[in-house]
């Protein structure tokens, strides 16, 4: 049976503090309740349908997964996180890093702090922790991701895929970089739901699906 990751780079937090990380507990719980909800309607229709395994995984210093270990041509991999056009990592709003220390506006991306803050008149400076493309792409091989994995990456984060700078074209630069030479990556338009709504999950993109605002980043 295939399977599909839902690989959280960010070290999971605990339930306060304002580290990074913490929505996507409630986010991950929400995709796989609604993607089980939509097999089990499935199978009230419909002997036998294409069935995955859908687990969650989070970043755990130095530590190998036996579940990424274990990934195969069929499987896929969503990597979980903020971005926007024009940013070559993934971010997600903190007040504090992973290592509970307080974030001053001088350590987050210049470019990612102006854009977060654009539309921002309150005085006070939103803020996030980033983890550029390469940071990202050594998590996952921390994590125990075989070089040969010839599955599917998809950057499964808000505009990766926009912009001539994007988190998904530098992420498919590190990727190469580090070795991994066999899996496709894909990234996305618009902004993405992480819920299933129905049948799919949504894009602000025209179609208003996520899966047709995917983007295959072309392999160097």
């Amino acid at each position: 049976m295939a399977q599909r990751i839902l690989f959280v780079p960010f070290v999971k937090p605990p339930p306060t503090g304002g580290r990074p990380g913490r929505a996507y507990v409630d986010k991950n719980l929400g995709w796989i309740n609604s993607y089980s909800a939509k097999q089990m309607a499935k199978k009230a229709v419909k002997d036998g349908p294409e069935v995955h395994d859908i687990f969650e995984c989070w970043y755990v210093p130095h530590t190998p997964n036996a579940v990424l270990g274990s990934l195969g041509p069929k499987d896929q991999l969503y990597i979980r996180g903020h971005s926007l056009a024009g940013i070559e990592g993934i971010f997600d709003h903190a007040t504090r890093d992973e290592d509970g220390k307080l974030i001053h506006q001088s350590k987050v991306d210049k470019e990612l702090l102006i854009k977060l803050n654009e539309d921002n008149d309150t005085g006070t400076k939103k803020l996030a922790f980033m983890l550029k493309a390469p940071d990202v792409v050594t998590r996952l091989f921390e994590s125990g991701l075989k070089l040969e994995f010839a599955g599917t990456i998809k950057c499964y984060n808000c505009h990766s895929a926009e912009g001539e700078i994007n988190f998904a074209t530098a992420f498919e630069k590190a990727l190469t970089k580090r070795g991994y030479k066999s899996c496709r990556v894909y990234g996305y338009t618009g902004a993405l739901s992480s819920m299933y709504d129905g049948e799919f999950k949504t894009s602000t993109s025209p179609s208003g699906k996520a899966r047709d605002a995917r983007v295959e980043i072309k392999r160097t």
